[in-house]
């Protein structure tokens, strides 16, 4: 089927090399830190992007990957001795998801020589002061860039580092068109996130309908991750210490393409889909699929949505149920 998104999509992956490569040199080593290793599909879209934009840029694959757990500074220095350091992208910029806040903190702390590269997320602080201890930390580095995926996370950004920011799309553009396998089960699908985001809304009067389905993609499989970690662990007894990277690297793809499939066969069940997430909305872009999107609770999906993809041809914003059933009236649902 066709993809009315694709000319859209195009522009999005050129924004995003354009952009990475003011901050990359060509052909220059990188690693890229905070793997999301966790159920939140979003994330994986987010992660696979980003490789496939940088391998295509760099023609190399990081030097070193890790997770919040696995960041080893010394084993970055060792197997990275030079060169920038990326961090993932995504949402948890600020004091909302402290754990990833915490080593992107740490990062910038245990390499003040080095080129730090934030790439595209959105901001939000709750505290004042967590977000001047942070942009302290930024502007003592001194080589701190954020790319920010929205207009208000690109203003406060810009407030507090000048021209070390820019204003990009999110990196999950970077996977390109993507493809339903299935057939659509229900008329309409909602993905409906149950986390510290969630928007509020009451969605009974869409799940009252008939032909309509719902879930969040948060929970996943554990016999998913636990054999691609197994796989993963069995490949690293055999590659030795010089190729622990290139494992870590293999596994962490494996993980995040297990997850995005997932999240897209979530997706395929509806004919339509109606989210309150950032990422159910990029991927239904991707897809093709027609979709209506509520905001979460703080802004961020309409915020982006205003800034890079009210253009596309398949995405309605809106901003309560009830003129979400009035789209899906008009397209027949």
């Amino acid at each position: 089927m066709t993809n009315e998104n694709t000319p859209f999509i195009q522009s999005q992956i050129a924004l995003l090399r354009k952009t990475f490569r003011t901050l990359l040199a060509p052909g220059e080593d990188y690693a890229l830190v905070d793997f999301p290793d966790h159920g939140n599909v979003g994330d994986s879209a987010i992660w696979l992007g980003e490789i496939e934009v940088l391998l295509d840029l760099q023609g190399k694959p990081p030097r070193y990957v890790c997770e919040c757990e696995s960041y080893d500074p010394a084993a970055l220095r060792a197997a990275h001795p030079e060169g920038p350091i990326l961090i993932h992208g995504g949402g948890n910029l600020g004091d909302l998801w402290m754990r990833h806040q915490s080593l992107r903190e740490r990062v910038i702390q245990d390499f003040p020589g080095r080129r730090i590269i934030q790439m595209p997320q959105s901001i939000f602080f709750q505290s004042p002061d967590r977000a001047r201890h942070f942009w302290d930390l930024a502007q003592r580095h001194g080589d701190v860039h954020v790319l920010t995926r929205d207009q208000r996370s690109h203003s406060e950004a810009r407030a507090a580092l000048g021209d070390q920011c820019g204003l990009c799309p999110d990196a999950a553009f970077g996977l390109g068109e993507l493809s339903a396998h299935h057939p659509p089960k229900a008329g309409v699908f909602c993905l409906i996130r149950q986390d510290a985001e969630q928007s509020g809304f009451d969605f009974a009067p869409v799940l009252a309908r008939p032909g309509v389905m719902a879930a969040d993609w948060l929970d996943e499989p554990a016999a998913m991750s636990r054999m691609v970690k197994m796989h993963s662990a069995l490949k690293a007894l055999t590659a030795g210490r010089s190729g622990a990277q290139r494992v870590r690297l293999a596994k962490y793809q494996r993980l995040a393409q297990a997850r995005l499939d997932r999240g897209v066969r979530l997706l395929e069940q509806g004919e339509h889909v109606l989210t309150d997430r950032l990422h159910a909305h990029i991927l239904s872009v991707l897809l093709g699929k027609p979709h209506a999107v509520l905001d979460n609770n703080y802004g961020k999906i309409h915020g982006y949505m205003a800034a890079w993809t009210r253009e596309a041809p398949t995405a309605r914003p809106v901003h309560s149920v009830d003129e979400a059933l009035a789209v899906f009236k008009a397209w027949g649902v």
